[in-house]
């Protein structure tokens, strides 16, 4: 090897290691614990200088009292996020300003959680949520359920599932049909037809 294709090679090579440094030190994937004594519904998490919150990053997943969960927001739009968790009982709690990049593990234990604050993606207001139903009881289109919310009516399945569906056989089909009823776009559900709404609450509702 001539003495120019050795540099060249020494060359190569510490630009390799130098991409690859990069490259970890931007990694800002983390492990989110929830050390609470609630189930984690929603997870968001958003740049320091948005003005509101990213998507539900959690989809129709829930993450458990004493669980765990893998996530990475990217790197492209640096290290510092926001960190915001709801819970099952609806109230939130925030991480500011986390250096995502040098961090592997973020717990929530509920000590800091609060009522709602800034809106979500889009810049709308919270959407609502049950006022008083708790999973135990079946679900029912205008008894337990106001089936006219989208919203109201996902986190109703959720609480369900959460409180009894999960323990059971029908457990996954459960959580399809809460993806179903996420995933609707809202102008296709409308005001909540009970004719194709309660069906897909029966679901959780089976033992």
């Amino acid at each position: 090897m001539t003495k120019i294709s050795a540099k060249l090679s020494g060359w190569l090579f510490s630009l390799g290691l130098l991409v690859s440094a990069t490259a970890q030190a931007n990694d800002t994937s983390f492990e989110l614990v929830n050390r609470s004594s609630e189930s984690i519904f929603t997870v968001n998490i958003s740049p320091v200088d948005a003005t509101g919150w990213g998507p539900d990053l959690l989809g129709k997943d829930v993450i458990l009292s004493g669980r765990k969960q893998f996530f990475n927001p990217g790197s492209s739009k640096g290290c510092l996020f926001d960190v915001r968790v709801v819970y099952q009982g609806k109230r939130e709690e925030e991480q500011r300003s986390v250096n995502l990049c040098q961090t592997e593990t973020l717990t929530f234990t509920g000590s800091g959680a609060t009522n709602p604050s800034r809106p979500s993606a889009g810049g709308g207001a919270a959407a609502p949520q049950a006022a008083s139903y708790d999973g135990t009881q079946p679900l029912r289109c205008g008894t337990t359920v106001n089936c006219r919310s989208q919203a109201e009516t996902v986190q109703s399945m959720q609480l369900r599932w959460v409180a009894f569906s999960r323990s059971t056989h029908y457990g996954s089909t459960c959580l399809d049909a809460i993806g179903r009823m996420r995933s609707m776009h809202p102008a296709a559900y409308g005001n909540g037809d009970p004719g194709w709404v309660q069906p897909q609450m029966d679901v959780c509702n089976l033992r």
